[in-house]
Parts: C-alpha cells; sequence; structure tokens
C-alpha cells in the first residue's frame, strides 16, 4: 500500500490483515461453554503469564520456587500443566469420569488433541469446557494450598467441574442438541 498512487478500500483491509498468524488455541479460550473466568484463566494461560513461582521470581517477589501442589519441582507453566504428580491425577479422575482414554496428559491445547477424535462439534466443545474448566481448578487449587496450606484432592476437583458443567450445559444446551449429543451429554456429563 505503501508507494501506490491509487488507494482502494480492499488494499487497505489487506494491508491492515499483513501476516497475522492464526492461534491455536482460539476455541479453547472463546468456547460458549466454557464460564468468564475459565476463559480469562485460559487466555492467561495460553499467554505464558500465569504468576508462578519461577515467574514471580524473575521479577525478584519471592525466593521460593517449589511446586505448592507436590512439592517435587519448580513452579513452571511447563510443570503447572504437564509434569505435576497432582495434575497427572486431576486429568486421571476427569477422564475416568467422561470415559475418555487417559493417554492425554498435560494438555495445554485441548482442540489439538480432540481434533481426532471423530466426535461432533458439540462433543468436542463440551470436552474442550471440561479441560479449561480443569486448568482453572488446578490454579486454584495451587492459590489455595498457598494462601490457606492445604491441598485440595483431585476428586473434589472433578466435582466442582461436574457441578458447574452440568448447570452450564443444562441452560445453554436446552433443546437445541442433535438426538446423538442428547444421548451422549446424558450418558456422560448430566449423569
Amino acid at each position: 500500500m505503501i508507494g501506490d498512487d491509487e488507494y482502494s478500500i480492499s488494499k487497505g483491509y489487506s494491508w491492515l490483515e499483513q501476516n497475522y498468524s492464526h492461534v491455536q488455541w482460539q476455541r479453547s479460550v472463546w468456547n460458549r461453554y466454557n464460564l468468564s473466568r475459565h476463559n480469562f484463566n485460559q487466555w492467561i494461560i495460553q499467554h505464558g503469564r500465569l504468576l508462578t513461582l519461577k515467574r514471580l521470581g524473575t521479577f525478584g517477589i519471592t525466593q521460593q520456587s517449589l511446586c505448592f501442589l507436590c512439592g517435587d519441582n519448580n513452579e513452571t507453566h511447563q510443570h503447572l500443566f504437564h509434569e505435576c504428580i497432582y495434575v497427572e491425577r486431576c486429568y486421571q479422575d476427569l477422564y475416568q469420569w467422561l470415559d475418555v482414554p487417559s493417554q492425554f496428559k498435560g494438555v495445554t491445547h485441548p482442540e489439538k488433541m480432540l481434533r481426532k477424535r471423530g466426535c461432533s462439534d458439540f462433543v468436542r466443545l463440551v470436552l474442550i469446557s471440561l479441560i479449561v474448566a480443569l486448568h482453572y481448578n488446578i490454579w486454584n487449587a495451587r492459590n489455595v494450598c498457598r494462601l490457606e496450606g492445604y491441598v485440595m484432592q483431585p476428586v473434589i476437583q472433578v466435582k466442582c467441574i461436574q457441578r458447574e458443567s452440568k448447570l452450564r450445559l443444562m441452560t445453554i444446551s436446552k433443546g437445541k442438541l442433535k438426538r446423538v449429543d442428547k444421548q451422549w451429554c446424558k450418558q456422560r456429563v448430566l449423569m
């Protein structure tokens, strides 16, 4: 556009839309089945901006670096959502409830994981929203442990997710689902 003599609206839009890449995590953050607080938390996770102990240490705010949930490794994004024993147990409990193979551990980009599952868009979005809710609850459990000194059991985390997701699905998807999706929802989520 710069250097051209004539201006056109299409050239203007082309110039404005230059080389912006499509982000992989868009559907996990902006999913209508997510709660707003889950959206915000997932957005912060995707940008790597959670205030983990490693990040706080780089700002000179804290000297402590061990994970509050397991006490084994330094608390980083990688550890907190991929390597922590506590988080692995949370994923196992969530996948057991949903009857999903538990080979998926530490999912930061749930939409990539679910792309190849061969399920409907509704099921995919619900599963993504449940994983995003788990991310929120993991961060919440970490903060409870940091501030109050106790670790919530992974089973309690999954029960919180069950309760929240049932309420959310019942309000959003009344009468708008295909028969197959309703059946899946009754069997797995609303049971």
